[in-house]
């Protein structure tokens, strides 16, 4: 009885309680990763960047391009994020949005996101093959920190 007089008090129904939540949680991790990390992301394409340019031996102009085909994926993936909470937090504050509307776009960005992270993976065992036995470690030192960094941009789970 007195659970229900403070929920009519509050005016919030359960669902627009969580939706609510939701969509502050999602704000708070999207704008604390925003601020923290693109200048680690910055740093760690700088950094592979100065690791291929020691790529003695290798192809300069492949190393060039599949370094410029991560960095376009990675922000891809970046955007691909960003417009997701947007999205989910514009339809999460609008009552007429169903649940099910809602695991749906949740369930898109999933997809997009795997999408978009297997091309990275590609993407570095075609940077493996492409670079001396020698200098792999050290790329691939470089390239986990910028994953690192994506993900902490990232909002769920695989």
């Amino acid at each position: 009885m007195m659970r229900d007089y403070h929920r009519e008090q509050a005016g919030l129904n359960r669902r627009e309680f969580l939706v609510g939540l939701g969509a502050v949680s999602l704000m708070i991790v999207s704008g604390c990763a925003t601020f923290r990390r693109g200048s680690e992301l910055d740093a760690a394409f700088a950094d592979l960047d100065a690791q291929l340019d020691r790529a003695s031996g290798a192809d300069t102009r492949q190393l060039e391009s599949i370094a410029k085909r991560i960095r376009a994926r990675s922000q891809a993936l970046i955007d691909t994020q960003e417009t997701f909470v947007t999205t989910f937090n514009d339809k999460a504050s609008r009552r007429s949005v169903t649940a099910e509307e809602l695991q749906q776009l949740v369930s898109d960005y999933e997809v997009q996101r795997q999408t978009l992270r297997n091309d990275l993976l590609h993407l570095q065992d075609e940077l493996h093959a492409a670079l001396p036995p020698d200098v792999w470690p050290d790329v691939l030192e470089v390239l986990n920190r910028k994953s690192q960094s994506i993900a902490a941009r990232n909002i769920s789970e695989t």
